[in-house]
């Protein structure tokens, strides 16, 4: 193999090339970041010495500085989360006393009408005969198990049973997919009820809310809570609520509680809530029994009382009347658990109202004044209506439309609908409606719609 001579190689220049005038500046960079870097290493980066008290008075006037403890102050406030009011103590219910008086047959309306005028409750206990109450049982049975919950047509259900769509702390269905509300046991109860509200507003043509149902559990992990006492009325308009009865109210069971008298002191009872810092407007009123006025409420009204009721009963109460229902007050044997079966407690909620009117009303010629401006002097103007039948109508035929669950109020703009505070869980099996089409509703029920 051969080699090339060294000295056949062409020569290179090795001395350094001509810099331009932008290498000139970045080598002069690069040399002084070596020199700052050196600097540093000798003499490290020293830290702001902590200044005196007065220094740091002094400092504040020239320069806005924020303190650690300023720092962290500003953190938690926007961590911090806004504290929930806290919930009153649960009422005692050994002070729940047994009402006495209150029930009434059905050719008593005239004296049931007073006693419910004077203590803001009654009861028509003889609304149903045996034969037409087991009816209607048993037809509520046929909507239960519709609802795809594991109900047997004849109301029994295992214990340990959680598929219905109950809010079990007031043991209140509120579930529109259940139908409950809109089912055929809902609205014969309605209808069989119809001629009492009749007789109460001395009206032939009332029209009915679209109330819920209601159902309480007999096993001890199943019960209510203690009475959560509200009113459903704001004081500038009252509705007569009412509950068809399929089992029997007594102590061994729970049910409506009221505070006697209460509905003559609506003006006592909206004056606290705005005292709360609550909205006192609204139709649905929680009260606190624990604050002081409430408190003297209670005690000037004699304490709440149960109001017991034979099954096929109705039971009456004033919007404005303090109430709640509340769980058993005493704790049933054996073989009282035995006839219970699977629900202590059965019932229908039920409202009327007489049907608003469309009313023409006159003309109102405005003959003027000093404080109004000329051109306004013979102007005509119509007073404004309250609550227009024309809202009403519109009102009811969209929630009938959609077969929605209401609140106890039948005409607007005081008829909601209702809505779950949480979802079915995911685990229930898929509830299936028990509502009736609409065109049935229609044709069977439509004198209360």
């Amino acid at each position: 193999m051969s080699t090339i001579p060294v000295s056949s190689l062409p020569t290179v220049d090795c001395a350094a090339p001509q810099q331009d005038e932008h290498d000139s500046a970045f080598w002069a960079g690069v040399k002084f970041g070596e020199a700052l870097v050196a600097a540093r290493r000798e003499a490290p980066l020293q830290k702001k010495p902590r200044l005196s008290v007065d220094a740091a008075e002094d400092e504040s006037m020239t320069t806005k500085t924020t303190t650690p403890q300023q720092k962290t102050e500003k953190k938690n406030q926007k961590t911090k989360k806004k504290k929930k009011p806290k919930k009153p103590a649960a009422y005692p219910t050994a002070g729940i006393r047994v009402a006495e008086g209150h029930l009434f047959d059905s050719d008593e309306l005239p004296a049931a009408v007073t006693f419910l005028r004077d203590h803001g409750y009654v009861v028509i206990k003889d609304l149903m005969d045996a034969k037409r109450l087991e009816a209607v049982r048993q037809q509520l049975g046929r909507d239960f198990a519709a609802m795809n919950t594991g109900v047997d047509p004849t109301l029994a259900v295992e214990p340990e049973n959680k598929q219905l769509p109950s809010i079990l702390s007031v043991g209140i269905v509120k579930d529109k997919r259940a139908g409950l509300h809109h089912s055929r046991s809902a609205w014969t109860c309605r209808q069989l009820a119809a001629p009492v509200f009749r007789s109460l507003y001395q009206e032939q043509d009332v029209i009915t809310s679209f109330d819920g149902v209601t159902f309480f559990r007999p096993s001890k992990k199943h019960l209510t809570k203690a009475p959560w006492w509200h009113i459903d009325s704001n004081g500038n308009i009252a509705c007569t609520q009412g509950v068809v009865l399929l089992t029997a109210t007594t102590k061994y069971t729970g049910g409506l509680v009221v505070l006697p008298g209460s509905h003559k002191r609506t003006a006592d009872v909206l004056a606290d809530v705005k005292e709360a810092g609550k909205n006192p407007c609204k139709n649905f009123l929680q009260l606190d029994w624990t604050r002081p006025r409430m408190v003297n409420l209670f005690a000037e009204c004699g304490g709440p009382v149960l109001v017991t009721a034979p099954a096929g009963s109705l039971t009456l109460w004033d919007s404005q009347v303090v109430h709640s229902n509340v769980h058993r007050l005493a704790t049933p044997g054996p073989s009282m658990l035995a006839e219970m079966g699977g629900f202590s407690r059965l019932g229908v909620y039920v409202s009327m109202l007489p049907r608003p009117v469309d009313v023409q009303e006159p003309l109102v010629k405005n003959t003027g004044g000093a404080s109004r401006k000329r051109k306004h002097a013979s102007s005509t103007q119509r007073p404004k209506k309250a609550t227009p039948a024309g809202e009403t109508r519109a009102v009811r035929e969209r929630l009938l439309s959609t077969l929605e669950i209401c609140n106890h109020w039948p005409v607007a703009p005081n008829m909601k609908k209702e809505c779950l505070a949480y979802p079915r869980p995911a685990s229930f099996l898929p509830l299936s409606s028990s509502a009736l089409p609409i065109d049935t509703i229609r044709a069977e029920f439509g004198e209360l719609l």
